[in-house]
């Protein structure tokens, strides 16, 4: 190990004791599934509507979409439905939020009604077309849970690629 950089430079940090050191040693003893559970807990605990959005419609399991792990998922349309997924996006809702205007204020300009994810993907009439050609018409709330990743992905970036 004499010869090896890495440990050259970790001996010398953890004879003087270094933040360095204290790192490399906390990542020894990491424990990923502990850190994910509590992580969890946190996420399902919290009062802010944006994370109890996510936990109730979006990804009520919180587990890693099949998208992320798909090489046949474009990346725009990757993006595109990780931004619709995590709130990143320019619908009324989340324009809203930004600008702390009440909820019942965040409304879609077509429809007069709260622009929020679900409006955009099953209801808003500026999207009905696209809707219509749309492979993946389940807009249920299990609707990004579904098997087909590719599918999902496109048909979100269709719908929602004017409010990103």
């Amino acid at each position: 190990m004499a010869d090896n950089p890495f440990w050259f430079v970790y001996t010398k940090c953890q004879k003087k004791n270094t933040p360095c050191a204290s790192y490399v040693q906390a990542l020894e003893t990491f424990d990923f599934e502990e850190e994910h559970d509590k992580l969890r807990r946190k996420t399902r605990c919290t009062t802010r509507m944006k994370f109890q959005t996510f936990c109730k419609v979006i990804n009520p399991s919180l587990t890693k979409h099949t998208m992320y792990c798909n090489h046949d998922v474009l990346e725009q349309k990757r993006i595109a439905t990780t931004r619709l997924r995590l709130s990143s996006h320019n619908l009324a809702i989340e324009r809203g939020r930004w600008l702390q205007k009440p909820r019942e204020e965040r409304l879609c300009s077509t429809c007069h009604v709260i622009q929020h994810e679900q409006h955009a993907l099953k209801d808003c009439t500026l999207n009905t077309e696209a809707r219509r050609s749309s492979q993946n018409p389940d807009f249920t709330s299990n609707f990004f849970a579904a098997e087909m990743p590719d599918v999902i992905t496109a048909t979100c970036y269709t719908l929602i690629k004017h409010f990103i």
